[in-house]
C-alpha cells in the first residue's frame, strides 16, 4: 500500500479534528447541499438524538426529516428555500419547528442558517447551520403566558369579588333583620331563610374567586401536614366513595407549613375532588409528602420558586387522564370538563391562587388513560412550635350605648349594618367616605368603636383608624372590606385593629363588636 501523501495526511488531520469538534458541540451543526437536498456534513446521529433506533433517519433526506415535523412547521427549514433570495453572506436565518421524537412526543428546535458556499451565478449552493433543542425554554414560556393570564383573571375576579361581597353584606343583613321580625309568619321565615341560603352560597363562590385572584385575607399558621392529613382522612374516605382507594405515603420528616388551616384542607380536598371525577369507574388515589431543596441558583422546571427548602405535596390518581389541550387550561377559572351544572370550574383555579398566594407552585403530569398527578410545592419551615397555653376569654355582655362611628361608602350595606347595630342598642354615627369621618373624629367628645371600610372615596379606612387611634388609644377599631388586595396585616397589627371580610352576617358582626368593646373597656380601666 502506498504511502499517504502530506496533503491526504494534512485532509485526515483536518477532518479528524473537524469531527472532534462537531462531537463536542452541544447542538447540531450540518451543511446542506441545496442542488441535491442532501446533507453534505451533520455532527449528530439524528437517530440518536431523537430516540429512533440507529440509522432509522439515514435514508430519505429531507423528505423524511419533514415527515417528522409538525404539519404547521413544514417547509420553515429546507422546504422554503426561496426566503435565501436576497440574502446577504452574513445574513443569519432563523426558524422554530417541531419535531416528533421517537417516543411520539413533540421537541423544538431553533435553527440558524448562514451561507456556506455560492455558485458560479452568485446562487446559494451550501447553507451552513445550527439547530438547537428549545423545549425546555418553549415549555417555560408557555408556563409563564399562562402565568400572565391568570394574573389578569385574577385582578379581573378580586375586582368582581368585591362589588359581590357588598351586595351580598346587604342580602344577609336585611334578611336576618326582616326574619327577625316576621318570628310568627312561617311562610315568610322560609322564604327569607332561602334568601340567605342562596346568598350564603354566592358567598363561597366569591371566597373561591378571592382564593383564585390570591387577595384573601389570611390567618397563617404553622401546620403540621402530615397531622393534618391524618385529620381529614375519614372526610376523605366519605369523599371518595366506596369505589376509590385512598393511599397516604406521608414522610415521618415532611415538616410543617405556614399556611391558614382552612385554605390547606382546601386544597388537599379540591384535589381530592378532581381526582374522584377522573375515576368514574374507581380507582386508587394515592397523597404522597417528601421534601425538596432548591438551591441558590434556583430550579429552572420551577422559576416561581425561590430558594429553600419547600414541602411537597403530590395527589396521584388512576383515572382518564388529561391531553395537552385540556392541560394548557387546567388552571384557568370556569373551564371544566365536566358536564354542565356537574362544576363551577373553580377548584383547580382556587387551588392554584391559595398555592401561590403563599408563594409555592403546582404541576401537573397526565397523559389520556395514564391518570394525572398534581404536585402541589410549598415553603417548609422547619420547626414546629411549641403547644401554647391560652385561656378562653369570656367576654361581658356588650356596653351599653356605647358610640360607634360606622365608616362606609356602599349605602345598602351601610343602611343594614347600622339598622343592625342600633337593634342591639348602641348609639352609630355614619360617615359615607373617609373625609366626613376625619372631620367627624377630630369634633367628637368621645368614640367606643370605629367600624370603617378598607377601600373608600378619599382616605382609606386605615388612615381613619389611624387618626382615631392617635386621638383614643383605647378605641375599638374593626376594619371590613369585601376586597383584601391592600389589605396589609402590618398596619392592622400597628393599629390593634381587627378585620372581617364580607359578607358576614349580623350575628357575627355583633360578636365581633361585643368581643372589641370589651377589650377596650378593659384596655382603659
Amino acid at each position: 500500500m502506498a504511502e499517504p501523501t502530506k496533503t491526504t495526511r494534512a485532509a485526515l488531520t483536518q477532518g479528524a479534528s473537524i469531527e472532534s469538534l462537531g462531537a463536542a458541540l452541544p447542538y447540531v451543526v450540518y451543511v446542506f447541499d441545496v442542488r441535491s437536498a442532501s446533507m453534505l456534513y451533520i455532527n449528530r446521529d439524528l437517530s440518536r438524538e431523537l430516540g429512533y433506533p440507529p440509522g432509522a433517519l439515514d435514508a430519505g433526506f429531507p423528505e423524511l426529516f419533514e415527515s417528522l415535523m409538525h404539519e404547521e412547521d413544514r417547509g420553515a427549514l429546507f422546504g422554503d428555500l426561496g426566503r435565501w433570495e436576497g440574502a446577504a453572506d452574513d445574513d443569519i436565518l432563523e426558524a422554530e419547528y417541531r419535531l416528533r421524537d421517537g417516543s411520539g412526543q413533540w421537541r423544538w428546535y431553533l435553527s440558524r442558517d448562514c451561507v456556506f458556499e455560492r455558485d458560479d451565478a452568485g446562487d446559494v449552493a451550501k447553507i451552513l447551520g445550527t439547530a438547537l433543542d428549545i423545549t425546555e425554554r418553549k415549555s417555560l414560556e408557555a408556563r409563564l403566558q399562562v402565568s400572565q393570564k391568570l394574573e389578569a383573571l385574577g385582578r379581573l375576579a378580586g375586582g368582581i369579588a368585591h362589588d359581590f361581597n357588598n351586595i351580598l353584606t346587604a342580602v344577609l343583613g336585611n334578611a336576618e333583620l326582616a326574619r327577625a321580625a316576621l318570628d310568627d309568619r312561617e311562610w315568610v321565615a322560609d322564604c327569607l331563610d332561602q334568601i340567605r341560603n342562596a346568598a350564603e352560597q354566592a358567598s363561597a363562590l366569591t371566597r373561591s374567586l378571592l382564593a383564585f385572584a390570591r387577595q384573601q385575607v389570611l390567618r397563617p399558621e404553622v401546620l403540621e401536614v402530615r397531622g393534618l392529613l391524618r385529620e381529614i382522612q375519614r372526610l376523605l374516605r366519605r369523599l371518595l366513595g366506596e369505589d376509590i382507594e385512598l393511599r397516604l405515603e406521608l414522610a415521618e420528616d415532611a415538616g410543617a407549613v405556614l399556611l391558614d388551616r382552612s385554605q390547606l384542607t382546601q386544597i388537599v380536598l379540591n384535589l381530592a375532588v378532581n381526582a374522584r371525577d377522573a375515576m368514574p369507574q374507581g380507582g386508587v388515589l394515592t397523597i404522597r409528602t417528601t421534601v425538596v431543596e432548591v438551591g441558590e441558583g434556583g430550579d429552572p422546571e420551577l422559576p416561581e420558586l425561590a430558594s429553600g427548602p419547600y414541602l411537597v405535596l403530590a395527589v396521584e390518581d388512576t383515572g382518564v387522564g388529561m391531553d395537552v389541550a385540556t392541560l394548557r387550561q387546567i388552571f384557568e377559572p370556569f373551564f371544566s370538563t365536566k358536564p354542565e351544572q356537574r362544576g363551577s370550574g373553580l377548584g383547580l383555579a382556587t387551588v392554584y391562587g391559595i398555592v401561590r398566594q403563599c408563594e409555592g407552585t403546582i404541576t401537573v403530569r397526565s397523559e389520556v388513560g395514564q391518570g394525572s398527578t398534581f404536585t402541589v410545592y410549598l415553603p417548609r419551615v422547619a420547626e414546629l412550635p411549641a403547644p401554647s397555653e391560652e385561656s378562653d376569654a369570656v367576654h361581658p355582655a356588650p356596653l351599653a350605648k356605647a358610640s360607634v362611628l360606622l365608616v362606609e361608602d356602599a349605602a345598602p350595606v351601610a343602611a343594614v349594618l347600622r339598622e343592625v347595630l342600633e337593634r342591639a342598642g348602641y348609639r352609630v354615627t355614619l360617615a359615607r367616605d373617609g373625609d366626613q369621618a376625619r372631620i367627624w373624629l377630630r369634633s367628637a367628645d368621645a368614640v367606643d368603636l370605629l367600624i370603617a371600610d378598607l377601600i373608600l372615596p378619599g382616605c382609606s379606612g386605615i388612615d381613619v383608624a389611624r387618626e382615631a387611634r392617635e386621638r383614643w388609644p383605647d378605641i375599638g377599631i374593626l376594619v371590613i372590606s369585601g376586597h383584601a388586595r391592600d389589605i396589609d396585616d402590618d398596619d392592622l397589627v400597628a393599629l390593634r385593629a381587627d378585620f372581617m371580610a364580607k359578607p358576614f352576617t349580623p350575628e357575627a358582626m355583633l360578636e365581633r363588636v361585643s368581643g372589641l368593646l370589651a377589650h377596650a373597656s378593659e384596655a382603659s380601666t
